[in-house]
């Protein structure tokens, strides 16, 4: 089996090179391996939340188009069950859910970058907020477009 290396602050590790996956994923698909595999109905409700959310901060003019139509892209090839297997975790993980987040960050991410678009950096878009960062999964409201202060979009 081919591999490449991945980083992330834990340093390097192999990830399988026909997987999109990256560190993160691999990571917990080899420190938790009990379980049955995550529910692909909740990969896709995760799937339709980024590209809600993508489409909501191209409007907002915080996500150019080209970025918006990659991603938008992505997630509905994840939608029509066209990455089923890049989606290997169990429901057994740390109880939070971060590590499935990251999977389908780090899928769409190599998806979009497939497509000649560089859209890892979009998912760490600045926030106000101290939650947990996504890919695009919290839309994000700059001060100068922000309507009253704890607004929702």
């Amino acid at each position: 089996m081919d591999y490449r290396i991945e980083h992330d602050s834990m340093g390097e590790v192999k990830v399988p090179a026909d997987k999109y996956w990256g560190a993160q994923t691999e990571r917990s698909r080899r420190n938790f391996r009990i379980g049955q595999q995550m529910p692909k109905e909740l990969v896709y409700a995760l799937a339709n939340v980024k590209k809600a959310a993508a489409k909501a901060n191209a409007r907002l003019g915080v996500l150019d188009a080209q970025t918006e139509r990659a991603i938008v892209a992505a997630c509905e090839l994840i939608l029509s069950g066209g990455a089923d297997d890049m989606f290997p975790l169990v429901v057994f993980q740390t109880g939070s859910g971060t590590q499935t987040n990251m999977n389908l960050n780090e899928v769409i991410s190599r998806l979009c970058s497939q497509n000649g678009v560089q859209a890892h950096a979009t998912c760490f878009l600045p926030q106000y907020t101290s939650a947990a960062r996504s890919c695009t999964a919290r839309v994000f409201v700059p001060p100068s477009k922000a309507l009253q202060p704890h607004s929702e979009v």
